[in-house]
C-alpha cells in the first residue's frame, strides 16, 4: 500500500534517463542500482536478444506512490466517488472484500502513478496498455530502453507480454479420444419449450438450460462482458425486429477506438471467431437459432489481432477485463488464453498476468468463465495442459465434449500447477452450432473450447438473474455439485479432463442453502412506488407440493415502526419467496410511509442458518430518493456521415437516453448508454449522411425518476456531413444480368454519374493488350509508365493489382475470395465479378 519508490525519486530519474538510450556511460550509470539486470525476465532477454526492434513488455512498478494511510485513503475516496454505481451495486452484493467485511475498494483501483510512467516513456519506450489493477504498463522497447527502464528504482520487474494461444482446435492425434463415456442418464422429464430454438435446441438441451428459460429466466438485465477478436452484427439473427442485440458499452482495444465491428484495414475474417462466440449467447431468430442468454445485454471488449504482424494481446485482454467491470458488467466470457513463454508450472492461479487480472474481476464480484485450451489431453492426472487464465483461482473454466457428452480430443486437461481442478465444467465444443460469420443468413458448426465456454456463460448469465445474490464461490459451487460426473460419482474427474462434469443449470437453479437471504430489488426507491422483496432459505421449503409463506418487517425513518409483507414461495418447492408493498408520501395501512432520504430496511429472522446460528437477523437496505436529475451541457460532438455523439453531464448518476428522429415531432428511434454515470457520452450510429436530425435527451437515476430535455420544446438539432455514395451491390440475385455498367466522372460528391445500359454482346480484350496469367487465390502488379495514371474516386495511381477473384485492387495486391462488403471495401478496389474464381479451371472475366 504504501510507498517504497518515492515519486520524486522516479521524476528525478526521468531527467538522468532521458538521454540514456544514446549514451552507454549513463545507461550503466543508471543501472547501476540494486542489481536492475535482475528485473529482466530471462525470455524477455531471450526476445530481445532475437528481435531487430522493438519488443512487447510488461513493466511492473514496486507501488501506488502513497506515503502514507491518510493519502491511501484519501485517493480510495477519490475513485469510490466517480466508481460505475452498477459497478458498486455488485461489488456490494458479490464481491469477496464486502463477504469478509472489508471495504468497496482496494490498492486495486488506484491509478497507477503518472510519474512512474513519464519515467519509463522518457527511455524512449512507447506505451501501449496502463493497468491499475495490475499495477504496470505495457510498453514496445528495444533491449536498450528495457535495460533503461529496468534501472529505474519504482520499477519491479519486467517481462514479455505472452502471445495467444491457438483458438481453433489441433488435428486429431490419432483415433479420437472419449473419456469417460455419453451422458450417464437422461434429466428427468424436458419441459416443453416455449419457444422454438432451431440450431441451438441440442446444445442448450444438453446443458439443460431450456428448462431454467422456461422457468422465467433468460439473461433479463444481466450485464455480459466478452473479450474476442470483434464482433460482427449484421446477421439476422443480431438485428431481429423484435428482438435486437443490446450493446451498453465497447471498445477496440486494438485500435483504440470505441468500434468492435470489421473496421477497413481489418484482416480478413478478423471478427469471425468473435461473431460466433458472440452468437452462442445473444442470436435470436426463431425457428432458426436463439442463444442461450439472448435478454442479455453486452459489453464488447476486441483485444485480439488475428493478424501474424501482432506479437502479442495478454496486455489487451487486462485492459478489456478492467473495462467490462468498471461499466458495471456482471459477468465476463472469454475464448482466449496464453501460454507462450509461460510454463505449466507458471499457471499456478497467481503467475500469469492474465490470472492475475480475473483473480482481481472476481474478487470485486464479477463471475468470469474461460476456455481450458485446445492442447489436447492425456490419461495421467500429473501432465496438464492449459493455457492462462483458466489457472484463474475462480474462473469457471470449461473443457468441451460432443453431442454425445464424449470429452472432445482436442479440449485441455489440468491440474493447475498447485494441484487445483481444471477444467471445471464442459458444454458442447464438437460441432457447436453458431451463426456463419461470412454470411448475414446462414449458420454454421464450429470446435473447439471457444464455444463451450461462452455455451457455459449463457447458464451463468440466466443464473444470475435467478440469484443475483450468489457470490462467485456460491455460484461455483451450485453449478458443480450439479453437473454430471459429480452427481454420479460424489466427486470430480481424478485424470482432471472432464472436471465436474457437464453443466446442468436447472438442477443448479434448484439448488439452495440453509443460510436464508433477503434482497430488496432496487437500491434506491421514488416516493411513490413498489418494493419487491425476494427471501430464499431451503429450510423454509418444509413440503415440497405445498406453496408456504413467510412475514418480513420493511421500515423507513418515517415509519420506524414498519409494516409486516406476507411472502409467498414462487412454486411448491422452490424455497423463494417473493411479495411487495407499496411506498408513499402519505400514511395508510398496509403501505409504508416515506420521504426523501430515507432509508428503507427489510428484516428476516432466519431461524436456523444451517451453521449453527439461530434466529440470525437479515437485512437488506435502499434508500428513497423523490427528486428527478438535471441534465445541463448538452452537446453534439464527433460528427461522422453515419455517425455522431451527444454528450451531457447530470447531477446524479443516472442513465441516459438519446430520442432522435428526422422532424421534432417524431423521435423514433432511441440510443442509451447503458450505465449509471453523471458524464454522458452516448453514441448514435447508423445515420444518414447530409441528413438533418433532431434529439431530446433523458435521463433516468436509479431510483426510477426521469427528466427530459428537448431545448425548450425545439429539440437539439445536428447535421450530417455528405459523403460519396460508393457504388456497390453484393451480388445475392443477378439483376444485372445483361447490362453494361458506365461511371463517368461528373465533379460531384459522388465522383461519378453511373448508368446502366443493355448489352448484347461483352466487349473484347483492345489489339496489342498484354495478358496477364494467374492462377487461384493470386494477382498481378500492372505499373504505368511515362506518367500515367488512374483515378478512383478522386484518388491517383500509377499502379493497380488485378486479381483471379474478379477485382482490381490499388494499394496492394489481394487474394480473397470471400465475396462480403467487409472484404470489398477494405482497400480501394473495383469488383467486377467478385466471386471465388479460378483462372486455371477455364473462363474470361
Amino acid at each position: 500500500m504504501l510507498n517504497h519508490c518515492q515519486t520524486w525519486l522516479c521524476g528525478w530519474v526521468v531527467g538522468l534517463v532521458a538521454g540514456a538510450v544514446g549514451n552507454p556511460g549513463l545507461v550503466k550509470a543508471v543501472a547501476d542500482g540494486p542489481v536492475p539486470a535482475a528485473k529482466l525476465h530471462p525470455a524477455l532477454v531471450r526476445l530481445a536478444e532475437e528481435s531487430t526492434g522493438a519488443v512487447k513488455a510488461w513493466v511492473f512498478f514496486a507501488d501506488k506512490g502513497m506515503d502514507s494511510p491518510q493519502e491511501y485513503a484519501e485517493a480510495i475516496a477519490r475513485v469510490a466517488a466517480t466508481y460505475n454505481p452498477r459497478a458498486i451495486q455488485r461489488r456490494a452484493l458479490r464481491g469477496d472484500n464486502v463477504q469478509r467485511g472489508g471495504a468497496l475498494f482496494d490498492e486495486h483501483d488506484l491509478p497507477v502513478v503518472q510519474a512512474y510512467v513519464d519515467a519509463v516513456t522518457a527511455t524512449g519506450a512507447q506505451v501501449h496498455v496502463t493497468s491499475s489493477w495490475v499495477n504496470a504498463v505495457s510498453v514496445y522497447a528495444t533491449r536498450a530502453q528495457l535495460e533503461a527502464i529496468a534501472g529505474l528504482p519504482c520499477v519491479q520487474k519486467l517481462q514479455p507480454v505472452a502471445r495467444r494461444a491457438r483458438v481453433t482446435p489441433p488435428p486429431p492425434r490419432g483415433a479420437t479420444e472419449v473419456v469417460g463415456g455419453p451422458l450417464p442418464a437422461p434429466r428427468g422429464n424436458d419441459p416443453a419449450r416455449s419457444i422454438n430454438y432451431g440450431a441451438s435446441q441440442s446444445q442448450l438441451a444438453q446443458m439443460n438450460l431450456i428448462a431454467l428459460h422456461d422457468a422465467g429466466y433468460t439473461a433479463q438485465g444481466v450485464i455480459v462482458g466478452m473479450l474476442d477478436s470483434g464482433f460482427h452484427r449484421a446477421h439476422v439473427a443480431f438485428n431481429d425486429p423484435l428482438h435486437p442485440l443490446t450493446v451498453v458499452a465497447e471498445y477496440d482495444f486494438v485500435d483504440n477506438d470505441p468500434n468492435t465491428d470489421t473496421e477497413p484495414g481489418d484482416p480478413s475474417g478478423q471478427a469471425d471467431h468473435g461473431t460466433m462466440t458472440l452468437s452462442c449467447l445473444a442470436a435470436y431468430k426463431l425457428t432458426q437459432y436463439v442463444g442461450g442468454a439472448y435478454n442479455a445485454s453486452f459489453i464488447l471488449c476486441k483485444t485480439e489481432d488475428i493478424s501474424q504482424e501482432v506479437p502479442a494481446e495478454e496486455d489487451n485482454y487486462v485492459a478489456g477485463l478492467q473495462f467490462i467491470e468498471s461499466h458495471g458488467g456482471d459477468m465476463s466470457t472469454s475464448s482466449l488464453g496464453y501460454i507462450d513463454w509461460y510454463t505449466q508450472a507458471d499457471l499456478d492461479g497467481q503467475t500469469a498476468v492474465t490470472t492475475i487480472a480475473v483473480n482481481v474481476a472476481s474478487a470485486n464480484g464479477l463471475h468470469c468463465c474461460t476456455a481450458a485450451g485446445n492442447e489436447y489431453h492425456d490419461s495421467d492426472p500429473n501432465v496438464a495442459h492449459l493455457i492462462a487464465p483458466a489457472d484463474a483461482f475462480k474462473v469457471i473454466t470449461c473443457g468441451a465434449v460432443d453431442s454425445s457428452g464424449g470429452i472432445a480430443y482436442f479440449s485441455s486437461d489440468g491440474p493447475t500447477a498447485d494441484g487445483r481442478v481444471k477444467p471445471e465444467l464442459l458444454a458442447r465444443g464438437v460441432s457447436a452450432s453458431v451463426v456463419s460469420p461470412t454470411s448475414n443468413t446462414s449458420y454454421t458448426t464450429a470446435d473447439g473450447t471457444s464455444f463451450s465456454t461462452p455455451l457455459t456463460a449463457c447458464v451463468v448469465a440466466c443464473l444470475i438473474q435467478a440469484r443475483p445474490y450468489w457470490t462467485v464461490d456460491q455460484m461455483r459451487q451450485h453449478l458443480f455439485e450439479t453437473a454430471d460426473y459429480y452427481v454420479a460419482n460424489g466427486t470430480y474427474d481424478p485424470l482432471y479432463i472432464r472436471g465436474y462434469g457437464v453443466v446442468n443449470a436447472f438442477a443448479a437453479w434448484r439448488t439452495c442453502s440453509d443460510a436464508g437471504t433477503v434482497t430488496l430489488d432496487r437500491s434506491e426507491y421514488q416516493c411513490q412506488s413498489t418494493a419487491a422483496i425476494v427471501v430464499v432459505d431451503c429450510d423454509l421449503n418444509a413440503n415440497d407440493n405445498v406453496v408456504e409463506t413467510v412475514t418480513v418487517t420493511i421500515t423507513s425513518g418515517s415509519e420506524p415502526g414498519g409494516e409486516s409483507v406476507l411472502l409467498t414461495e414462487t412454486a411448491t418447492d422452490s424455497a423463494e419467496f417473493t411479495g411487495s408493498i407499496n411506498l408513499r408520501t402519505t400514511n395508510n395501512p398496509g403501505v409504508l410511509l416515506v420521504t426523501e432520504g430515507d432509508t428503507v430496511t427489510v428484516t428476516y429472522i432466519d431461524a436456523d442458518d444451517g451453521q449453527g446460528g439461530h434466529n440470525v437477523v437479515v437485512t437488506d437496505t435502499a434508500v428513497v430518493d423523490c427528486t428527478p436529475p438535471q441534465i445541463s451541457n448538452v452537446q453534439t460532438t464527433n460528427i461522422q456521415p453515419r455517425s455522431a455523439t451527444v454528450t451531457c453531464t447530470t447531477n446524479e448518476p443516472t442513465n441516459a437516453a438519446v430520442h432522435y428522429g428526422l422532424s421534432c415531432g417524431a423521435l423514433t428511434q432511441t440510443a442509451t448508454q447503458g450505465a449509471f454515470l453523471t458524464s454522458h457520452a452516448v453514441n448514435l450510429t447508423n445515420l444518414v449522411d447530409n441528413t438533418t436530425y433532431f434529439y431530446a435527451v433523458e435521463a433516468e437515476d436509479e431510483a426510477g425518476n426521469a427528466v427530459t430535455d428537448n431545448n425548450g420544446g425545439a429539440c437539439y438539432v445536428f447535421a450530417t456531413p455528405e459523403v460519396p455514395d460508393f457504388f456497390t451491390e453484393l451480388f445475392t440475385a443477378n439483376d444485372l444480368d445483361n447490362l453494361g455498367l458506365t461511371f463517368t466522372p461528373n465533379g460531384s460528391n459522388d465522383f461519378y454519374d453511373g448508368c446502366a445500359e443493355p448489352i448484347e454482346a461483352l466487349p473484347t480484350d483492345p489489339a496489342g493488350g498484354t495478358t496477364l496469367t494467374l492462377t487461384d487465390d493470386s494477382y498481378a502488379t500492372v505499373n504505368l509508365s511515362g506518367g500515367a495514371t488512374v483515378s478512383l474516386y478522386g484518388q491517383s495511381y500509377n499502379h493497380f493489382y488485378p486479381g483471379s477473384n474478379g477485382y482490381i485492387t490499388f494499394t496492394s495486391g489481394d487474394s480473397t475470395y470471400t465475396e462480403t462488403f467487409a472484404d470489398h471495401f477494405n482497400q480501394p478496389r473495383i469488383s467486377a465479378l467478385f466471386d471465388d474464381l479460378n483462372p486455371g479451371s477455364g473462363g474470361t472475366v
